[in-house]
């Protein structure tokens, strides 16, 4: 993890559980200012309320498949702070899937919408206004050894972790 810097602001999804709750505590004991996204308010607002600096910190109840809203939070973010140091796509999802089970089709789609889809949309909101900033910024993905190594009935899982991963590797290059 980047040794963040006092100050710094740090937006993250998939903050009401999980690794993003964890990095949001993290990041909060270092003293950086958050921006919170989660489909889960009351766990949000819970986790908020716990962090230091309470009132520095913003609640997004968002799911980050809603682009239009998701969006909206970026711009929220990027215009109560004044930029944003560090983006951390952490929202992701789950589930058993057989390729041979024909239900299980919509299940890869929104496994796909969810762990590589809302990772570039949460990125692409604040690539223009980092890059104007002018100081080191970062985008972080969350992969998994899933995406490395396949495991039995977490295909769509496993594959979307390694897209993600190959994205930014890509983004990495790009920017």
């Amino acid at each position: 993890m980047h040794a963040p810097q006092t100050g710094d602001r740090v937006f993250i999804t998939g903050a009401s559980s999980g690794i993003g709750a964890a990095l949001a505590r993290e990041y909060a004991e270092r003293g950086a200012t958050l921006g919170l996204l989660g489909r889960r308010r009351d766990a949000l607002e819970a986790l908020a309320a716990s962090l230091p600096n309470p009132e520095r910190h913003r609640v997004y109840a968002v799911d980050v498949l809603d682009r239009p809203a998701l969006q909206a939070a970026a711009r929220d973010f990027l215009a109560a702070h004044g930029g944003a140091d560090i983006v951390i796509a952490s929202a992701g999802i789950s589930h058993g899937t057989l390729t041979e089970r024909a239900a299980d089709l919509s299940v890869f789609d929104t496994v796909f919408a969810t762990n590589v889809n809302a990772t570039v949309a949460t990125f692409a909101p604040f690539v223009d206004a980092m890059r104007a900033q002018g100081n080191p910024c970062r985008l972080v993905g969350i992969g998994s050894v899933a995406g490395i190594r396949g495991m039995r009935g977490a295909g769509a899982y496993c594959a979307s972790k390694a897209a993600v991963h190959s994205y930014c590797e890509a983004l990495r290059l790009e920017l």
